[in-house]
């Protein structure tokens, strides 16, 4: 993949030229730049978790799983092929680390979209995750959380539990659970992200997660395989899409910030998704969700603002 400054910008004095300006300013600040790559990807993420629930109808976890990482990695290859990237992994160990947690943690997680019961709180679920990442940064990267970073993530979590509480107070059902084991499998794999970023290519990193992820799930897949009509499978081919794009630019991204910052980014994912779910899928959002989920955005916000991690 070409980096973002290879793409020409418009000229300084043209229609576009405030535009061009802000957008050499991001290129050139890689912090800012890793910001908006993982802003994006959890916009992508969202949709990928409300395609993946319509699918759930008619497909299992282990099925949705296998195409996510059939679909990931005819794309890694298919990029590769028209020289995109190079597939030169160096870090063979914690890459195979990553793809174990990883595809473990989306097996979870999917079970979770079919199981909870909405879509935004298996999501919020599975990025409680943070948690986990900033503390396993902390002991296997020595990434210490900076002052404002921590506060944020207290924050943050705060609003996941705001979200978790329902009328009749907290539930954890076989879904919650399954999405809670996600969590902590992705702060594994995140944590074993960030380390392999410094010697391998997000496209190395993302192939062979797709390889170790399809070993995986396959034979839950042939299991459990169920009949689905065409529409369901467009579902389940458009969330593979849209998981490799968005899983290529976190990837990208955890090379330009610490874990902990992009752990906070991804707090941004169940805000969108509740939204998401309650335009196309048309369900209910509560007062406490709301309310979560504008204290998860504004300590994203906040967080953001402040300086890096402390080393």
């Amino acid at each position: 993949m070409p980096e973002p400054a290879d793409a020409p910008l418009p000229a300084p004095g043209s229609a576009f030229g405030p535009l061009a300006a802000r957008a050499r300013a991001i290129r050139g600040d890689a912090r800012r730049l890793g910001a908006v790559y993982m802003v994006t990807a959890t916009l992508l993420f969202s949709a990928m978790a409300v395609a993946t629930r319509v699918a759930s109808r008619q497909m299992g976890a282990g099925q949705l799983t296998a195409i996510r990482f059939a679909v990931c990695g005819v794309g890694v290859l298919a990029f590769s092929a028209i020289g995109g990237a190079r597939l030169a992994p160096t870090r063979w160990r914690l890459l195979f680390l990553r793809g174990l947690f990883g595809g473990a943690a989306v097996l979870l997680y999917f079970v979770a979209i079919a199981r909870c019961r909405d879509t935004g709180t298996a999501v919020l679920l599975n990025l409680v995750s943070p948690i986990y990442t900033s503390l396993f940064a902390w002991v296997f990267l020595r990434e210490r959380p900076g002052a404002r970073l921590g506060l944020g993530i207290v924050f943050a979590f705060s609003g996941v539990l705001l979200v978790l509480r329902t009328p009749v107070g907290f539930h954890l059902g076989p879904g919650e659970l399954a999405g809670i084991a996600s969590a902590v499998l992705s702060g594994l794999a995140v944590t074993t992200l960030r380390a392999a970023r410094a010697t391998d290519g997000a496209a190395a990193i993302l192939g062979v997660f797709c390889v170790t992820g399809l070993l995986l799930s396959v034979p839950l897949a042939v299991a459990d395989w169920r009949a689905a009509d065409p529409g369901t499978w467009g579902y389940a081919l458009g969330m593979g899409a849209l998981s490799l794009v968005s899983q290529l630019l976190m990837t990208h991204a955890f090379g330009l910030v610490s874990a902990p910052e992009g752990a906070l980014y991804q707090q941004l994912t169940p805000a969108f998704t509740f939204v998401m779910g309650a335009a196309f899928l048309h369900e209910a959002v509560s007062a406490t969700a709301i309310g979560g989920t504008a204290l998860i955005v504004g300590a994203v916000v906040w967080a953001s603002r402040g300086g890096r991690a402390a080393p």
